[in-house]
C-alpha cells in the first residue's frame, strides 16, 4: 500500500468504526448505504494489494445486512487488521533531463526498482536552452528505446501523485519549465534528493572567485530546496560542509555516475570506426566547453593540437565538444556564426586518426583513450575515477610558440630542453605557458590531477608509456570518491530506506 494511500485510509478505518457503531445503535437504510460507500472507498485502492481485503469487505457488508449483527464486530476488526498489515510502499520519482545525465541516477533507480518497498516512476523533464535565435525546447525520450518505462512530462502531476521521494539532478531552475522548478515540486514531495549530474573536481580558484565557486556547487535553487544533497566524497564534504548554508544537507554517499564508469571500465560500447582509427595507437581525448568557442585562444590552441596529432602517426584524437556547441555554433541557422568551430569540425572529420564524438555518453571516449586533455569540466572527475592521466587546459598552450616560430621549430627547441629543467621550471614556467598564478598551481598540484609539464611534453610522455602522476592520482582518487567499487546507487538506496524506517 502506497504511503500516501495509507495516510488517507487509516483514519478512514476509525471513521468507519464510528459509523458502524451508530448504525448498530440505530439502524437505517440511509446510513447503511453510506457505510457501503465508505467500505468501497477503502477497498477500491487496495483491491490489487490483497484479495483478502475484497472478500472481507463483502463479508462485512453481509454481516451488517444480517438481522443478528453478531458477526459485525469481529469481521470489522479482521478487516481493519488486514488493511493495517499491508506492507507500506513508498513512491519514488526520478527526474532526469539530458540523456548524458541519466547515468547519475541510473544505478539509484535500479536499486529502488529492485526493492518491493518502493514504487518507482521516471519523468524526463524538458529544458529551455538559450541559443542565438532564442530559447530552444529540448526534450528527448531516450529511455524507451532502452526498455526503461517512463511517463511523459505532460501526463505527470506532482499534486496528484504526491511522491514520497524525488530524485533530481538539475539544480538550475532557470532552465526548467515552472512545473519542474524545485520550489514548485517541494510542497508536494516528502523528500527532495539532489544528485549532481557531474563529478566534482576542485579547480584553481582565487579568493575573489571563491564564493561564486561555492554557490555553484551548493547554493543554487535546486540545492536550496533539497532535503539531501549527495556528496561524492570526503574531500568535497570537508571543503563545503562548514562553508555553505546547505552544508548540513550534504551526505557522503558517492556519485552514481561512478557506478556507470565502474561498469564500463571493462565492458563499454565500442564502434568499428573508432576501432579502426585508434587501433595500436596512443589515444587522446579532447574535451571542450562551448563557452570557449568564441575565445581567441581557442583559435590558436586547436590548430596547434591538431598539428601535433597529425604529425605523429602513432597518436589518435577523440574530440568531444560540449553538446551546446552545436546548438550555438555548429548547425542549422547559426552555422555561419563561427567559421573556426566549423572548420575544426571539418578538419577532424576528414582525418583518419581523429574522431568527432557526439555519442550520448562520454564513457566510451574515456575508455578508448590513453589520456585526457580537458578544460575545467566534470570530464576531469570521470577520467580520474577511470584512472586516466589528465592534462588540465586552463589557457592557451600555443602561447609558448612566439609569433613566427613554426610547430616544427618548437619541437626542436623543446627536444633540447632537459626534462629536469622543465620539471624544475628553471627554463619554462607554468605561468609562461598557461597564465597561472603560482599559488593556484600549487593548490591544484596538491590535488594530483594537474600536469605541470607543457602540453607537448605531456603528449610525448603518454606516447612513451609513462604515467608520472599515477601514484598521486591514486591518492586523490581515494579522497575524492566514495564507493569506488560501483555501489553508490546501493548506498543511496540503503540510506533513504533507513531514513524512512526510523
Amino acid at each position: 500500500m502506497l504511503k500516501k494511500i495509507q495516510n488517507r485510509i487509516l483514519p478512514m478505518l476509525d471513521t468507519l468504526g464510528e459509523a458502524i457503531g451508530q448504525y448498530l445503535a440505530l439502524p437505517s437504510d440511509g446510513m447503511l448505504d453510506d457505510i457501503a460507500l465508505f467500505i468501497d472507498a477503502i477497498t477500491a485502492p487496495l483491491k490489487d494489494e490483497s484479495s483478502d481485503i475484497v472478500s472481507l469487505s463483502e463479508k462485512l457488508m453481509t454481516s451488517l445486512l444480517s438481522p443478528a449483527h453478531d458477526t459485525v464486530e469481529p469481521v470489522y476488526v479482521d478487516f481493519c487488521e488486514t488493511v493495517v498489515a499491508l506492507p507500506t510502499q513508498y513512491k519514488v520519482v526520478f527526474l532526469p533531463y539530458y540523456d548524458n545525465t541519466w547515468d547519475s541516477l541510473k544505478s539509484v533507480y535500479e536499486a529502488f526498482t529492485a526493492d518491493p518497498m518502493f514504487v518507482t516512476e521516471i519523468v524526463i523533464i524538458p529544458i529551455k536552452r538559450n541559443t542565438p535565435t532564442g530559447d530552444k525546447h529540448v526534450y528527448n525520450d531516450y529511455l524507451t528505446p532502452q526498455g526503461i518505462p517512463n511517463t511523459h512530462y505532460d501526463k505527470y502531476d506532482f499534486e496528484i501523485d504526491k511522491p514520497d521521494v524525488v530524485f533530481y539532478n538539475q539544480p538550475y531552475d532557470g532552465v526548467n519549465y515552472p512545473k519542474f522548478q524545485s520550489h514548485n515540486i517541494k510542497p508536494h514531495a516528502g523528500l527532495m534528493v539532489y544528485v549532481p549530474y557531474y563529478l566534482f573536481r576542485r579547480g584553481p580558484i582565487n579568493t575573489a572567485e571563491e564564493q561564486r565557486f561555492l554557490d555553484s556547487h551548493t547554493q543554487l535553487p535546486g540545492h536550496n530546496n533539497a532535503d539531501i544533497i549527495v556528496a561524492q566524497g570526503q574531500s568535497f564534504y570537508k571543503s563545503y560542509a562548514n562553508r555553505s548554508k546547505n552544508g548540513k544537507k550534504l551526505v557522503v554517499l558517492g556519485n552514481p555516475k561512478c557506478d556507470n564508469i565502474y561498469r564500463n571500465m571493462q565492458d563499454y560500447p565500442r564502434y568499428p570506426e573508432w576501432d579502426q582509427a585508434t587501433e595500436g595507437r596512443t589515444v587522446f581525448l579532447l574535451n571542450t566547453h562551448y563557452t570557449t568557442v568564441t575565445d581567441g585562444t581557442y583559435r590558436r590552441f586547436m590548430p596547434y593540437l591538431l598539428d601535433v596529432i597529425e604529425q605523429n602517426e602513432d597518436a589518435a584524437l577523440i574530440w568531444r565538444p560540449h553538446p551546446q556547441s552545436f546548438l550555438m555554433f555548429g548547425e542549422g541557422e547559426q552555422k555561419r556564426q563561427n567559421d573556426d568551430f566549423n572548420g575544426f569540425l571539418a578538419r577532424v572529420a576528414d582525418h583518419p586518426r581523429m574522431i568527432l564524438d557526439r555519442t550520448a555518453s562520454n564513457v566510451s571516449a574515456i575508455m578508448y583513450c590513453s589520456a585526457v586533455m580537458s578544460q575545467p569540466s566534470s570530464v576531469i572527475g570521470e577520467s580520474i575515477f577511470a584512472d586516466k592521466p589528465v592534462f588540465l587546459l586552463y589557457g592557451n598552450p600555443n602561447e609558448m610558440l612566439p609569433d613566427g616560430i613554426s610547430y616544427e621549430e618548437s619541437v626542436k627547441r623543446l627536444a633540447r630542453v632537459r626534462r629536469s629543467e622543465i620539471e624544475n621550471k628553471s627554463l619554462f614556467s607554468a605561468v609562461e605557458y598557461y597564465g597561472y598564478d603560482e599559488s593556484m598551481q600549487r593548490d591544484v598540484l596538491a590535488d594530483a590531477y594537474f600536469e605541470q609539464l607543457p602540453l607537448l611534453n605531456f603528449i610525448t610522455e603518454i606516447r612513451g608509456g609513462t604515467d608520472s602522476k599515477k601514484q598521486k592520482r591514486g591518492v586523490f582518487r581515494e579522497q575524492t570518491f566514495k564507493n569506488l567499487d560501483g555501489t553508490c546507487g546501493k548506498s543511496i538506496h540503503m540510506y533513504i530506506e533507513n531514513l524512512i524506517n526510523k
